[in-house]
C-alpha cells in the first residue's frame, strides 16, 4: 500500500482528543481572623438577625436539633450544667454570629450584678462570638428559668460564622439566642418560643456590679475549653467594660461574692495559674477599665 494512502488511512481512524473541563480554581483559606466586613456599597441589602419564615423544613418524621448560642456563662461546660440536667452528647461549636452587639447590660435580679447581654444591630460590624450547645426540647423550660428577664428568639443560621474551624450545623436546626430588647419592641415581629419578658439595658454600678466571679466563669470556659484566641475574641467582642463598677470578688465569700462555684456540677474556683492567665487576658485587651477594678472581701 502506498505511503500517502497509509497515512490517509491512519488520519481517518485517528479519534480527536477528548476535551476535559479546566480544573477549578482552589479555594480561598479560611481567614486567620474574624472575616472582614464587606465594603461594597452599590446595593444595601437588611437581613433580620431573627428568623421570622422560609426556614428550613426539617426531614419527615425527624424531631429537628436544638441549639442555644451561648456568649456568656453558658460558654463554661460546667456552668451548662447547672441547668441540663442530662449529659450534653455534642461537643459544644464555637462560631461567630453577625448582627448582633454584646454589652454589659443586663441586670441579674438573683444575685444582684451585671451580666453580659446580646441585642440586635444594624451595625454590620457588630457580632458576638460564642458556642451552639446542643440541648433537648425538654431543657428549655429550665433554661429559661435561668435566663430569666432575657427574651428567648430563633436566630438565622446564615449570620452563622466559622472562623474558629469549621463544624457541621444542620441544615434544619432550630438555633436558640437568649437576647436583650427594649420593651418599646414587643411588636418586633421576631419569633418567640418564650414567655420570659425582656428588660431594658443598664449600667453597672456599685449595687449591682460586673463581678469578676462571672468573668471567670466566661473567660475560663472560654480559654480551657477552646482556646486563647476564642477568650481573647470573648473580650474584644464585648463591649462597655470601662462603663459602671467592675468588683474583684474572686475570693470574697457568699454573698459579697455573686458567681459562686457549683461542686455539685464539677464547677471549681479558678486554680493560681488558670487566674493568672485570666488577669493576664483583661489586663492585656482592656487595661484601663482593668486598673479601674475594686478589691472586696
Amino acid at each position: 500500500m502506498p505511503i500517502s494512502t497509509v497515512t490517509h488511512s491512519i488520519r481517518r481512524t485517528m479519534k480527536s482528543p477528548t476535551k476535559t473541563a479546566p480544573l477549578p480554581l482552589p479555594l480561598p483559606l479560611p481567614h486567620e481572623g474574624l472575616p472582614p466586613t464587606s465594603t461594597t456599597t452599590s446595593t444595601t441589602t437588611t437581613t433580620s438577625t431573627v428568623e421570622t419564615s422560609a426556614k428550613t423544613a426539617a426531614p419527615t418524621n425527624t424531631v429537628p436539633p436544638v441549639y442555644i448560642f451561648a456568649y456568656g456563662s453558658l460558654i463554661n461546660g460546667a456552668s451548662v450544667r447547672r441547668s441540663i440536667t442530662a449529659p450534653v452528647a455534642v461537643a459544644p461549636k464555637p462560631v461567630v454570629v453577625s448582627g448582633f452587639r454584646r454589652t454589659w447590660g443586663f441586670k441579674c435580679a438573683r444575685r444582684s450584678y451585671t451580666a453580659v447581654a446580646i441585642t440586635a444591630s444594624a451595625s454590620a460590624n457588630d457580632c458576638v462570638n460564642g458556642v451552639l450547645v446542643r440541648v433537648n426540647n425538654d431543657d428549655l423550660p429550665n433554661l429559661d428559668k435561668r435566663e430569666e428577664g432575657y427574651a428567648r428568639r430563633r436566630i438565622c443560621s446564615s449570620l452563622i460564622r466559622q472562623p474558629y474551624g469549621n463544624v457541621h450545623i444542620e441544615p434544619h436546626a432550630q438555633i436558640w439566642a437568649y437576647i436583650l430588647e427594649d420593651c418599646c419592641e414587643a411588636e418586633s415581629g421576631y419569633e418567640s418560643d418564650s414567655s420570659i419578658s425582656s428588660t431594658r439595658s443598664h449600667v453597672a454600678c456599685p449595687v449591682v456590679p460586673i463581678p469578676q466571679s462571672y468573668i471567670d466563669c466566661i473567660i475560663a470556659g472560654a480559654l480551657l475549653e477552646h482556646g486563647p484566641r476564642f477568650a481573647r475574641d470573648f473580650i474584644r467582642l464585648t463591649h462597655s467594660w470601662h462603663e459602671g463598677t467592675w468588683i474583684n470578688d474572686r475570693n470574697a465569700k457568699d454573698p459579697v461574692r455573686r458567681y459562686v462555684p457549683n461542686a455539685a456540677v464539677g464547677e471549681n474556683d479558678l486554680c493560681p495559674k488558670v487566674a493568672k492567665s485570666v488577669d493576664d487576658l483583661l489586663q492585656a485587651l482592656v487595661p484601663s477599665a482593668f486598673s479601674s477594678r475594686i478589691d472586696v472581701a
